[in-house]
């Protein structure tokens, strides 16, 4: 008999928070290379990098769901083909 899986959730949490972050980190990145190099150039710097590295892992775990949910669909109709001969 076929071993039977949860049914994979979208996470769907991930395309807002991840667009939300990435277009945050674009434009204080624009802020910070628009002036002089100060220390808060600096600090906005620092500040968006982890914050376009969370949108992407976001944007990644939304994409991944998708996949994985793809997937599982896929193979419950190919189960259910196999058992049905």
């Amino acid at each position: 008999m076929a071993q039977e899986y949860p049914k994979a959730q979208v996470q769907a949490w991930g395309l807002p928070v991840g667009l939300a972050l990435i277009v945050g980190a674009i434009a204080l990145t624009f802020y910070a290379n628009a002036g002089l190099q100060d220390t808060t150039t600096i600090v906005i710097g620092i500040i968006a990098l982890p914050m376009l590295g969370a949108g992407i892992t976001s944007l990644g775990a939304f994409i991944y769901s998708l996949i994985r949910r793809g997937v599982y669909n896929h193979e419950v109709k190919l189960v259910a083909a196999t058992h049905q001969h």
